[in-house]
């Protein structure tokens, strides 16, 4: 179903992506700024990188999210329709580009600060069950995990469709959900947690094709 774009559900949220590109708001439509969607190529394979001004993480839905507020649009949070589906078609257009997060010039140092961040988080045990992220992605990918296989640490595929959850998610749910399921305190959706932990993650999949947006069960 992945391979197939007439069977993959992801289709109809990047043809939405599509319909809301050329859509007019009262702050003008994404292609008045932006021309027609195939100029963005490439640019979903940049994410995450950091803030021009504040140096903070910032991913592909924060950017798409800060465009739609510039539209003059209440921000809808990172997981609304209108959001994953301009996610999905970026993603779609950038497809089997390399995955490179973009490294601010003369800012290395501050991207050092959050990707030691994040790898300390990574490795850090968590939760009533005491598991850490690289337990289950570094040390048990492919083993069974109730009905499905453990899978690596690659962000390639997001946002994905999930089929139990008949619908789309971010990076930032199915990193949430983890944490859910260690029965750790689920971070709020934007926190610096979770940007940390893109952005590690991110780095695993440098170099990498971007295949995205993906299918899981």
């Amino acid at each position: 179903m992945e391979q197939d774009p007439n069977a993959h559900p992801a289709s109809l949220w990047a043809d939405l992506g599509r319909q809301i590109w050329s859509r007019n708001t009262p702050g003008g439509s994404c292609a008045s700024c932006h021309s027609e969607p195939e100029k963005m190529a490439g640019v979903a394979a940049k994410f995450p990188t950091l803030d021009p001004s504040t140096c903070a993480p910032r991913n592909l839905g924060d950017q798409i999210r800060r465009c739609r507020c510039r539209q003059k649009l209440t921000d809808e949070g990172p997981e609304s329709e209108n959001v994953l589906a301009l996610n999905a078609m970026l993603v779609k257009l950038s497809a089997g580009m390399k995955v490179a997060p973009f490294i601010l010039p003369g800012r290395e140092k501050d991207l050092e600060v959050y990707r030691f961040a994040s790898q300390a988080r990574y490795f850090k045990r968590m939760g009533c069950i005491n598991l850490s992220c690289a337990q289950c992605h570094d040390g048990a990918v492919g083993a069974k995990l109730r009905n499905d296989n453990v899978s690596p640490t690659y962000t390639k595929g997001f946002p994905i469709y999930r089929l139990e959850l008949q619908g789309m998610g971010s990076i930032e749910r199915r990193l949430r959900a983890c944490y859910f399921g260690v029965q750790a305190a689920v971070p709020e959706p934007g926190s610096l947690v979770l940007r940390q932990l893109e952005i590690y993650l991110s780095e695993h999949a440098r170099g990498m094709p971007l295949d995205g947006p993906a299918l899981r069960r």
